[in-house]
């Protein structure tokens, strides 16, 4: 039983902090992956506009073979901050400062999905994650920085390509 799941709503951590600007362009010089990647993410930024936390925008780049890797741009200034973990879904809201990895709902409407959900997995580099692997985890997204909320007892998947990309 996933224990997190009613303790850790969008509606407890709502923010009122929302962009009233035309929103900031990515700011390349930010972070060395986003430069990198800046056309898609811009791409991105277009079609999802301001999605998180009333001035951010949560943006995801599907590379081959390593999945959907994550941006938290800012669009008051533009500059991007790296989700540093290996993520199988991201759930996320305009109005709350809440990002829940792999949420349970996300999970079950995987399985829903598919007809044999024992089969289902998503690739990571070489290795294959199984739905049934996948647990969630919870942060908070405050002063730029991701805090991790739950659970403690484990830490949450480093995304280890971004270590091997950049060097």
């Amino acid at each position: 039983k996933e224990k997190f799941f009613e303790e850790f709503t969008f509606d407890r951590y709502k923010i009122t902090n929302v962009l009233k600007t035309i929103p900031a362009d990515l700011d390349t010089n930010s972070d060395r992956s986003a430069k990198n990647f800046r056309t898609m993410i811009r791409s991105e930024l277009t079609e999802k506009g301001v999605n998180f936390a009333g001035h951010y925008s949560i943006v995801g780049v599907g590379l081959t073979g390593s999945g959907e890797n994550y941006w938290i741009v800012d669009r008051k200034n533009g500059k991007a901050y790296q989700f540093p973990y290996e993520s199988t879904f991201l759930d996320f809201n305009k109005d709350s400062n809440l990002i829940i990895m792999n949420s349970k709902d996300s999970i079950f409407s995987s399985m829903r999905e598919t007809s044999d959900y024992q089969d289902i997995c998503f690739p990571r580099e070489v290795v294959y994650t199984y739905i049934t692997d996948i647990k969630p985890f919870y942060f908070l997204w405050q002063n730029d920085k991701l805090i991790h909320l739950a659970p403690k007892t484990i830490n949450p998947p480093i995304n280890d390509f971004w270590n091997r990309y950049l060097n």
